[in-house]
């Protein structure tokens, strides 16, 4: 996620989404992970405005003390594995070379959280 295309049309999809699953209790413990690649520029207003747009508790937002940008392993290692998560980078799954890694989840990063 990153702040430049917060509203966007994606996340009111994604919080369409959130709410039908939550709803029907069909999430456990759920959490967001932003995935911001601009984390360093967000304050606590647009984490609010994010958890809103997502439809979802300001709570359930993965709080991070690392970026991407510093320590992916320190990063991933805050991501809680207890229930359900959703991972939001900016632009998808790294499959191969690419300009700007902090915009990607890399599959080794998925596999990892999966254990």
């Amino acid at each position: 996620m990153n702040l430049q295309f917060i509203g966007d049309a994606l996340d009111h999809w994604k919080g369409s989404v959130f709410e039908a699953l939550q709803q029907s209790n069909l999430l456990l413990d759920f959490q967001v992970d932003a995935m911001a690649s601009d984390a360093e520029a967000w304050c606590e207003n647009d984490h609010v405005l994010y958890a809103k747009l997502l439809r979802i508790h300001r709570h359930q937002i993965v709080p991070h003390k690392h970026t991407l940008n510093s320590n992916r392993n320190l990063y991933f290692g805050e991501v809680p594995i207890d229930g359900d998560l959703f991972l939001d980078p900016d632009t998808g799954f790294q499959t191969g070379r690419v300009k700007d890694p902090t915009q990607y989840l890399t599959p080794a990063e998925l596999f990892s959280l999966l254990r």
